[in-house]
């Protein structure tokens, strides 16, 4: 189930699988064939990977989504498109969701987010929701856990909040007689996705741009 969210005019992909209903976010560049295509196969390849099966894509009457149709079905993919007029109410429900934990967060904070950091919090928001355990199981086991293949460190996954400041070591500053700073203040981003299991994402105020792991 697909959809385009806006967050400050920032256009989203907003995808959510069945059954198990985890969430992916990818930050678009435009609404065109090109990034479009693009970022439904950046999805599909990542459930691939680990080892599932996608037959069906249900969207709206979104335009661009419509020139796709060729790229999904050479991929075996079948793109469905609901009445004009109407929405997917799957994947609806989720961005009031994502908006709602988005619009929090942004109240919350004492600076501005620039659009890097803006696509950071929604990916942040999503990962929030993959932490519940759905109800659709005997087992009580949460999206994240379905689609990653193990066990979440709840521990790790929620030992700071988007936004929260760190300082973080420098690694490559191991001279004991440096007059160097070592550590670099920093803004967490969220669990890192690319990183070892436990470690989060970091947005360097030193550097002003960047990110790290801890």
């Amino acid at each position: 189930h697909i959809d385009v969210m806006f967050v400050s005019n920032i256009p989203f992909l907003i995808t959510v699988s069945e059954p198990i209903k985890y969430t992916h976010v990818k930050k678009l560049l435009s609404r065109g064939v090109f990034h479009m295509r693009n970022a439904l196969l950046q999805v599909t390849q990542e459930y691939q990977d680990r080892g599932f099966s996608i037959s069906n894509v249900y969207s709206d009457q979104e335009l661009s989504l419509k020139n796709v149709v060729p790229t999904l079905s050479n991929h075996g993919i079948q793109l469905k498109f609901v009445g004009a007029g109407t929405h997917v109410p799957i994947v609806e429900r989720k961005i009031r969701t994502l908006k709602e934990k988005i619009r929090c967060i942004i109240h919350s904070l004492e600076y501005k987010l620039s659009s890097f950091l803006l696509g950071k919090l929604v990916e942040y928001a999503a990962n929030r929701t993959h932490l519940i355990p759905s109800r659709l199981f005997d087992e009580l086991v949460s999206p994240s856990e379905m689609f990653q293949g193990y066990t979440n460190n709840l521990t790790s996954e929620l030992l700071l909040g988007f936004g929260d400041t760190a300082e973080l070591h420098n690694a490559k500053d191991n001279t004991h007689n440096s007059v160097n700073s070592r550590t670099t203040p920093a803004i967490a981003l969220g669990p890192s996705p690319q990183g070892a299991k436990g470690t989060w994402d970091f947005f360097s105020l030193s550097h002003h741009g960047g990110d790290g792991d801890s």
